[in-house]
């Protein structure tokens, strides 16, 4: 399972990652970071799905900056990035795939900006979940994406719209080794678990009570 920095949102709205299938010493693209946008805002409105300071602070450029992301106001998309560890900024070549996880369809491919170094896609599809941290007990968007490569990657899935609301998915990847052979990466179970959820709700609610992993 992914160590990414998951925001609480992405947890509330059954947003998870499937593991890439690879050999100890591989290398694979892993998810670093999955948070959430709601109605295209990047402030701290008070609202679900609102996006969390800590990614604010890492993906929004200034305007003329040179990796200016132009669409981070998308506001129903999947969005994807690999980050270079040793500059902690975008990579500015490559491509994404975007598709339904439920049955396979709606493939497509999409490069990376030049820029920017993210790919996106509109993913306006209505569902419910539960908001409540357990994946079984509630809907999950049908989208997916992952970094389209002869590299294994890890894949965000549920991408949509919870409950008709404008919410956009951000997430990046970053190149790993792996160290150790992944269980079956069946869907049920590589999900962002409720312990996930406890740690973001810590780190949410500093002055309430705290869970430690």
């Amino acid at each position: 399972m992914s160590d990414a920095r998951v925001s609480i949102w992405t947890v509330r709205f059954n947003i998870g990652i499937i593991p890439a299938v690879v050999s100890p010493g591989q290398d694979y693209y892993e998810v670093l970071d999955l948070f959430t946008t709601r109605n295209g805002s990047w402030e701290q409105l008070g609202t679900e799905g609102q996006v969390p300071v800590w990614a604010r602070e890492a993906y929004l450029k200034p305007w003329g900056a040179p990796d200016y992301f132009d669409d981070a106001g998308g506001d129903r998309h999947m969005f994807g990035a690999i980050v270079d560890p040793t500059t902690g900024k975008t990579v500015k070549s490559g491509n994404f795939r975007f598709y339904n996880w439920t049955d396979g369809s709606g493939q497509k491919v999409i490069p990376v900006k030049e820029r920017s170094g993210w790919a996106n896609e509109v993913t306006a599809n209505l569902y419910h979940p539960d908001m409540d941290g357990n994946v079984e007990t509630g809907n999950r968007g049908p989208w997916a994406c992952r970094p389209e490569s002869n590299i294994p990657a890890e894949t965000v899935v549920g991408g949509g719209m919870p409950f008709n609301w404008h919410v956009s998915v951000f997430a990046t990847w970053v190149l790993k080794k792996a160290t150790t052979t992944p269980p079956n990466p069946t869907l049920e179970g590589r999900v962002v678990k409720l312990e996930d959820w406890a740690v973001a709700w810590s780190l949410a609610h500093p002055g309430g009570p705290q869970y430690v992993r």
